[in-house]
């Protein structure tokens, strides 16, 4: 069978529903996945599309905690599918048809699905969990051991600060994956892929990594945690980033809304009261009135006013920042209004008693928060 056909014939279920608690506040209000990221997408757009760049679009998405923007992003922006070719993405929340409990863990999510495998009877089955194990590798590529979450990762052969780590996609064949999900009839709580599922199947079968190779057209992150999305974000403004959004070979695909161009005003009258934006990436229908951006991602409708200033920072949806404030380091969520003279992310202590601020010191204010 050819490799177009088994990917057309390959059914793709990503796992939606965590909680996300690390990356709160961002997640206070939405899900994981919906977190804004790269100033035009979400996070989940990202794993959609290398699926759709892959020749994978037959797609499940199973969704759970606070769910509501993702869904209308999945049902606003990803209408893309040919349902005459047999394409589709569907979002399935907890239907409680194998108990009364809601997905548990990874497995777990898969397990409550077990029909619509059955249904769609594919050749393969393309699992994207997000969670992070390490794993030794032998030199065929087979998995020796598994831990999830270990205290001590076990490392590399000869490269002692180094480790193998789970990127949470995994292929089955469709008979095994439900036999390993339900516990094959064993005793026992099946919940989770990395706690419960991988482990057991490296002690009993043969189960192969494929190696990813992180390169020029290669690239892949943790983005679990505040410290780490903002790391990730601030890849995206190098001069030659390690993901490259202008990769025409590699279109990632989003819910765009119509949006009149950004724009910079004011050149050439008060002293300092000039609009800027260096290093930084700019969305549609942003106005930078009289402000200076520099190192920073404003996402759509963002408003930066006279003689303030956005450094190193992640601005959501029509943020708006007044005169004479200053912005260092930060992220803030949709809809935040910021003072005129304002100061966030120049006085640790500060901030803390105000936001919350990860181990790194980036201030985090959260979607509706009340700014004096």
């Amino acid at each position: 069978m050819s490799t177009a056909l088994l990917l057309k014939e390959t059914l793709t279920l990503i796992l939606a529903g965590g909680q996300g608690e690390r990356l709160a506040p961002l997640t206070r209000d939405r899900a994981k996945p919906a977190v804004p990221f790269g100033g035009l997408y979400r996070i989940i757009d990202f794993t959609l599309s290398n699926c759709i760049n892959s020749g994978l679009k037959r797609i499940y998405v199973l969704t759970q905690y606070k769910s509501q923007s993702l869904d209308d992003h999945l049902r606003l922006g990803w209408n893309i599918f040919s349902s005459a070719f047999d394409e589709f993405l569907f979002a399935v929340p907890p239907q409680l048809r194998t108990g009364a409990s809601w997905y548990l863990g990874t497995a777990d999510a898969v397990a409550q699905n077990i029909g619509l495998l059955r249904m769609r009877q594919p050749r393969r089955v393309w699992s994207s969990a997000r969670r992070m194990g390490v794993v030794t590798v032998a030199a065929d590529n087979r998995i020796v051991s598994f831990q999830e979450k270990p205290a001590r990762p076990r490392a590399i052969p000869g490269q002692p600060d180094l480790a193998w780590v789970n990127m949470g996609v995994y292929v089955f064949e469709t008979d095994a994956l439900i036999r390993w999900v339900t516990g094959g009839g064993r005793r026992g709580v099946v919940r989770d892929f990395g706690r419960d599922i991988l482990p057991r199947a490296v002690r009993r079968r043969s189960v192969f990594a494929h190696p990813f190779r992180d390169g020029v057209s290669n690239y892949w992150r943790d983005i679990g945690t505040l410290d780490s999305y903002y790391e990730a974000s601030m890849d995206l403004l190098r001069v030659a980033p390690p993901f490259n959004l202008y990769d025409t070979t590699f279109p990632v695909h989003s819910l765009v809304r119509p949006r009149p161009p950004s724009k910079t005003v004011f050149a050439g009258g008060e002293p300092g009261r000039i609009g800027v934006a260096h290093d930084s990436l700019v969305c549609n229908g942003c106005i930078i009135s009289g402000g200076r951006v520099e190192r920073s991602i404003l996402s759509p409708d963002v408003r930066i006013h006279s003689y303030s200033t956005v450094e190193d920072s992640i601005l959501f949806d029509r943020v708006d920042v007044g005169r004479h404030a200053r912005i260092r380091r930060a992220i803030i969520d949709k809809g935040v209004r910021i003072p005129a003279g304002a100061t966030i992310g120049f006085a640790a202590e500060a901030d803390a008693r105000r936001f919350p601020v990860t181990a790194s010191g980036v201030v985090v204010v959260a979607k509706g928060e009340q700014l004096e």
